[in-house]
């Protein structure tokens, strides 16, 4: 706008300037519009050809009318980071359950039916963290929230203890026990797998062949029997049918029919990667390490000594560590009091009319059956309790430790993009020769500075 009108103003004086002799008043409305237009500078320079102040007052005018986009794309103001403080988000180095809790609850013995028993459980937290990975299908390492006062913070990759699960097919290991010389197809046998037979659930110890279609079982270290690995905190194992049609064509297709797969949730260490944007953290894992070598040991922390078991990650970097008695608590909860019970068919023989004696058979049962997964359905409902475990680490230990983060904000800065500023330089550059020859030409034939209008048609003589 500001080089607008010296242009305009110059175009309407040039007409002066033409008219201080005598000439034809048909070019009047040709200065007329191209002082207002730049499109009418073309048909002005149509009628003044050779006329070098007409030709720069055209290119003038072009250029104003581009002058506006091309300014806008020089100067940008976009936003950058810039360094505001640190930030801090848990991750579980350690782990000690800040208290246990004695708990009852309605189960089932081994013979199916029901009881109340009571059992050491980890505190309230926990157990809400095991129901949300059960449950809930939206689990996520993200839920576990930083601390960033912008708002914007990001994190150098770091290492926390990690629940990780696996499945592993066993059915070469089922054992069928059939009594009184029951033949296979009758259905009256027992099913069940060596480790359970060896070392008996605090449970369930086997499957009962009449009207089941799963049976879920978890083993209880007692005695002389240790889980295979010091970080093993459940270890469990499902029997079931996985087509419940095939027992229309005979009853013996059950046995043969029958799979049995092995759950374990054990303790590893994970790489995470974390940022925060806008207030909402996002956490991704690069890497999850399991060859780790695991020991028992010692460790005194406030004057309290822990019993643990820890590893080393093969970098060197720091002692990751779970005390035993809070392994002990996750695993007397999850195989004495959740990953247990049946599942019974009706004579549907349909999935949905399953009767399950438990919420946890149930959900495996549904996850086994849901779309035929099979064996992938049942590893996708251990990966988010695993994850649902995994935050609770982080986030219930009476020893917290923190990975430290940088935090951001966000400040307008002016970006100056010298290419784009090569149309305005060259307008204000014309547009100032246009209004200088202008002057300089009026001055030196006497022409005063006149308005923009048609006075001239009044003053000027002409040949018509």
């Amino acid at each position: 706008t500001a080089t607008l009108l010296p242009v305009a103003e110059s175009i309407s004086q040039l007409k002066w300037l033409w008219y201080r002799h005598a000439n034809s008043l048909g070019d009047l409305p040709a200065y007329a519009d191209a002082s207002t237009s730049p499109f009418a500078t073309i048909f002005l320079v149509l009628r003044r050809r050779g006329a070098p102040l007409v030709y720069l007052a055209a290119i003038s005018s072009w250029l104003v009318l581009l002058f506006g986009p091309f300014a806008q794309q020089a100067l940008q103001q976009p936003l950058r980071e810039v360094y505001a403080g640190t930030g801090s988000i848990p991750n579980a180095r350690t782990y000690q359950a800040s208290s246990s809790t004695r708990i009852r609850y309605t189960g089932l013995t081994d013979s199916g039916g029901q009881n109340t028993f009571s059992i050491t459980s980890p505190p309230d937290p926990v157990r809400e963290a095991i129901t949300n990975g059960l449950f809930d299908s939206h689990v996520s390492l993200s839920a576990v929230p930083g601390t960033c006062r912008t708002g914007n913070c990001t994190w150098d990759p770091f290492k926390s203890l990690r629940v990780y699960a696996s499945i592993e097919d066993v059915t070469n290991t089922l054992m069928t026990n059939c009594p009184n010389n029951t033949r296979k197809k009758e259905r009256g046998c027992l099913y069940s797998v060596p480790e359970i037979e060896e070392h008996p659930t605090w449970l369930q110890s086997h499957m009962q062949s009449a009207n089941q279609s799963i049976w879920l079982g978890a083993s209880n270290p007692s005695g002389d029997y240790t889980f295979p690995g010091l970080n093993t905190l459940l270890q469990f194992y499902v029997i079931y049918l996985p087509d419940l049609q095939t027992l229309n064509n005979s009853a013996q297709n059950y046995t043969t029919s029958l799979r049995a797969l092995k759950g374990t949730l054990d303790l590893g260490l994970s790489t995470l990667n974390t940022s925060m944007l806008f207030g909402a953290t996002t956490t991704t894992e690069i890497t999850l390490i399991t060859d780790l070598k695991w020991r028992t040991s010692q460790t005194t922390i406030n004057g309290t000594k822990h019993d643990i078991i820890s590893t080393t990650p093969r970098d060197g970097s720091d002692e990751f560590w779970m005390g035993l008695s809070s392994r002990t608590y996750f695993n007397q909860l999850l195989s004495e009091a959740i990953f247990l019970g049946h599942g019974d068919f009706n004579q549907s023989l349909l999935p949905d009319d399953i009767a399950y004696s438990t919420d946890a058979a149930r959900l495996v049962g549904e996850s086994l059956y849901h779309n035929n997964a099979g064996r992938d359905g049942l590893q996708t409902l251990l990966d988010k309790l695993a994850i649902s475990m995994t935050n609770a680490l982080r986030t219930t230990t009476i020893y917290p430790t923190t990975a430290n983060a940088s935090a951001w904000k966000f400040e307008p800065y002016f970006d100056i993009a010298w290419g784009w500023l090569a149309l305005p330089i060259a307008t204000i550059v014309a547009t100032f020769l246009l209004l200088l020859f202008t002057i300089c030409l009026s001055a030196h034939h006497k022409i005063p500075a006149w308005k923009s209008s048609h006075q001239a048609s009044l003053l000027a003589p002409s040949k018509e």
